[in-house]
């Protein structure tokens, strides 16, 4: 899995949007908000490709060596 030990977690954040966040091992936090037409299922998709590995979290140019 692409998470290395950190934290990944998904809600509604009661305006209409989705929020997936994901906080590191090192206190780094990832925020990625999805609004507008099926907010909640393409949230759900992203934060489902990225606990099963099929997306990685990119932190910086060194993780795509």
């Amino acid at each position: 899995m692409g998470l290395e030990g950190g934290a990944l977690n998904i809600f509604d954040a009661d305006d209409g949007s989705y929020v997936v966040e994901y906080f590191d091992g090192e206190g780094r936090s990832y925020v990625t908000v999805f609004a507008g037409p099926e907010a909640e299922k393409r949230a759900r998709e992203y934060f489902d490709a990225l606990t099963t590995g099929r997306l990685k979290i990119i932190r910086d140019a060194s993780s795509l060596q």
